[in-house]
């Protein structure tokens, strides 16, 4: 499954059906026999956001969201405010949320906005061409097959169309014409392979051709042709494929060299794509016009849960624990930022209007 995996209640039955070990709320344990000896429950306060500026070279600490909060995408609006919408959260970090804030580059700091309809995480939220956010599935109350639209004039969520296919874990990619591919994940039936096609227009669904194979945990990345193409996964590590819209069709592309999960990957101006995390702290990047990929050296720091961004110099930023760096794919070399005032583990990095970079969320836990 894609993201970091939480129970509320972990049970390892053996084959007489003897239950042999459990977990209970925020404490992380296991036990193989005999009564569970848990630690305490650890509180989990609020991690501040953090801004790069590349120009000055430096890290600033902003303001911390109302709950801690992970496993949510941060979506630019228009406005140039940052929409953070569910999630984990809570006092212990392991509670489903339907809260969402704003964050407000020109304060620095987050104000709560509407709530979701229903709790959920692992969810898209995707911008759309008239400025609506379209947050689709995701575990939790919320609905895995449910998709919401949130009003940035007016802070309110409302429904729209629904999937046909539960699933959390997927992509959601804006493609040329306006409409929104949603690719793989995963639910109760494993990693999926299934995609289907959002109308704004509309606000309706429809199917569209399925992946070679079953992915959550993957990238997908509209590339300048028009084309999307998605790599990696948790179902499907190492192998790529590309999407063509008119027909609705997959293709397979050239497979990385190692296999990934919960990556990320960055459209550079040349058309390249960069892939860097998701286990090996090395670096591919993909040419469509060989649909071949090539070593793009290795993330010093190593591997692991990252995150990354381009910058409008072409640099990638990318970020793991404290550390980060900025990679130039035409030189293959890094150049150390400094490190962050806070550790960081798949937290999502947001490129604002002005050009910084803004680090939101707490570490995956």
């Amino acid at each position: 499954m894609g993201g970091a995996w939480r129970w509320s209640l972990v049970a390892i039955v053996g084959f007489a059906g003897v239950l042999l070990g459990g977990c209970l709320g925020g404490n992380e344990c296991m036990c193989l026999s005999g009564p569970c000896q848990c630690s305490a429950p650890v509180t989990v306060t609020p991690t501040p956001a953090e801004t790069y500026d590349e120009v000055a070279g430096t890290w600033f600490v902003a303001g911390a969201m109302s709950t801690a909060r992970s496993d949510a995408p941060a979506t630019l609006l228009h406005s140039g405010k940052v929409l953070v919408a569910g999630g984990f959260g809570g006092e212990f970090g392991d509670a489903v949320q339907n809260t969402a804030e704003l964050y407000d580059p020109a304060t620095t700091k987050w104000t709560l906005t509407g709530s979701l309809p229903g709790e959920r995480y692992e969810h898209t939220a995707t911008l759309l061409p008239s400025g609506e956010v379209l947050v689709v599935g995701g575990g939790g109350l919320g609905g895995a097959t449910s998709a919401i639209l949130y009003h940035p004039q007016s802070g309110t969520w409302s429904p729209t169309g629904s999937l046909a296919t539960e699933r959390a874990g997927h992509t959601a990619t804006l493609l040329q014409s306006g409409k929104v591919l949603v690719a793989g994940g995963w639910w109760s039936s494993g990693d999926l392979a299934s995609a289907e096609m959002y109308d704004p227009q509309s606000g309706t669904w429809s199917p569209t051709g399925s992946l070679a194979s079953g992915r959550a945990g993957h990238t997908a990345t509209l590339l300048p042709s028009g084309k999307v193409l998605v790599a990696g996964g948790c179902g499907s590590s190492n192998t790529a494929e590309l999407y063509e819209p008119g027909p609705g069709t997959w293709s397979p592309t050239g497979s990385l060299a190692e296999g990934r999960c919960n990556h990320v990957a960055v459209l550079l101006t040349s058309g390249k794509v960069v892939v860097v995390g998701g286990g090996p702290p090395t670096i591919e990047i993909y040419d469509p016009a060989s649909g071949g990929w090539q070593p793009g050296g290795s993330f010093p720091p190593g591997g692991g849960y990252l995150s990354a961004a381009r910058l409008a110099s072409d640099n990638v930023l990318v970020v793991g624990g404290s550390s980060a760096e900025l990679y130039d794919a035409q030189a293959g070399s890094w150049t150390p930022t400094g490190f962050l005032s806070y550790e960081r583990s798949a937290n999502p990095l947001t490129v604002l209007q002005s050009g910084q970079v803004l680090v939101s969320n707490n570490p995956l836990r």
